[in-house]
């Protein structure tokens, strides 16, 4: 990167890579990428009741980058901050904010692979990247799980879900049907079994998804009444550290 001033009212979308510069640049794929991301913040900023719009256009010899001076700086950061979330999967798409949400990942793929796009504003900075694609590698799979949703969110056609499950390594986002959305948001915090086809990252946690169908716990679960049968039962067995002796002792 050279050593360009960057004004500190500027928002900037900047792509960095060996041999990247103003005089060499992809000129269609830069200029996509950069109306793309610029969009997709004031979407995110209107979703928050924030008006955000950008004005003049510089490019900057620092790699390469697109430089505009929004209406309102603290607004484009924070929308930068959720839009950066939003593009990796992080968290969901808002409502309305779909079709742009793709075009930036559609570009951030085309770049060559040693190439990076990062958001800038004033001396923050965040790396924009698109979740993985499910490749031979990488295929997609069908699975049951018994999950919790900790987060259900975009209304319009296309919702997406958060989930926990004890038997994954960390909380993941799916996409979902709006019947499918108004199940899991009836039920938040609440186990459900799901089905679902999913596709992993080289970690084995779930890159990306789509809920297949949910199932709802009935109250004769054999864990719910377990739970509840314990809770008016079992309370003198708290302090109990070895179940089975006591059972052959005889626990008063």
């Amino acid at each position: 990167m050279l050593g360009v001033m960057v004004a500190p009212k500027e928002f900037l979308l900047e792509l960095d890579g060996p041999g990247v510069a103003p005089e060499n640049v992809d000129t269609l794929l830069l200029l996509r990428l950069a109306e793309a991301s610029f969009r997709l913040a004031i979407k995110v900023s209107e979703t928050g009741k924030t008006g955000l719009s950008f004005q003049g256009l510089r490019v900057l010899d620092k790699c390469v980058a697109i430089a505009a001076v929004p209406n309102n700086f603290r607004a484009a950061k924070l929308a930068g901050t959720t839009a950066i979330q939003i593009v990796s999967g992080a968290i969901g798409i808002p409502r309305g904010c779909e079709d742009v949400v793709d075009d930036v990942r559609a570009h951030l793929r085309r770049l060559p692979s040693a190439h990076k796009a990062k958001l800038i504003a004033g001396g923050w900075s965040r790396r924009m990247v698109a979740p993985e694609v499910p490749s031979a590698d990488h295929p997609w799979e069908r699975t049951e799980l018994r999950a919790r949703p900790i987060r259900v969110g975009g209304a319009g056609a296309a919702p997406r879900t958060m989930l926990t499950s004890d038997s994954e390594p960390g909380s993941f986002l799916l996409d979902a049907t709006r019947d499918q959305a108004r199940k899991l948001g009836a039920v938040l915090y609440k186990e459900v079994d799901v089905v679902l086809d999913v596709c992993r990252d080289i970690d084995g946690r779930i890159s990306q998804g789509r809920i297949v169908e949910v199932h709802e716990l009935g109250d004769d679960e054999p864990v719910t009444v377990w739970r509840d049968w314990f809770a008016t039962n079992g309370e003198g067995w708290n302090e109990v550290e070895n179940v089975l002796e006591g059972l052959e002792r005889g626990h008063d």
